[in-house]
């Protein structure tokens, strides 16, 4: 093995631990946004007569904890990957798994963006 074959598996191995770290990232906004839909919900919840509009948050702040909980799934897979050895074959599945969380992130802040828009 030369020098430029262990350099690469270092880069590679850097990469991935960013990966990871980014990911614990989007899981903790996505956590976030569930905190903050949830308080937004139970203090407008007697303060908006419109039993329509209620309900429209009500789905919103649902679906947020949906979001959460799939997220949560996903963070764990990565957490499992974090605590063990990790193997080039499974740098793949650590790229796939961040990628779902970005588009659960980014699904979470819109949703807390539709609620604020009601307020």
């Amino acid at each position: 093995m030369n020098n430029n074959e262990i350099n690469d598996g270092i880069d590679n191995k850097e990469h991935v631990c960013d990966i990871i770290e980014k990911s614990e990232m989007l899981f903790a906004n996505i956590q976030d946004n569930t905190d903050l839909s949830v308080r937004l919900f139970s203090l407008l919840d007697g303060k908006i007569l419109d039993e329509d509009i209620i309900d429209a948050i009500k789905i919103d702040c649902d679906e947020i904890i949906q979001v959460e909980k799939l997220a949560d799934n996903y963070i764990s897979q990565i957490r499992l990957y974090k605590n063990s050895i990790i193997k080039e074959k499974n740098y793949k599945d650590i790229l796939n798994i961040n990628n779902e969380l970005k588009n659960l992130e980014n699904k979470s802040k819109k949703l807390v963006e539709q609620i604020l828009k009601i307020k």
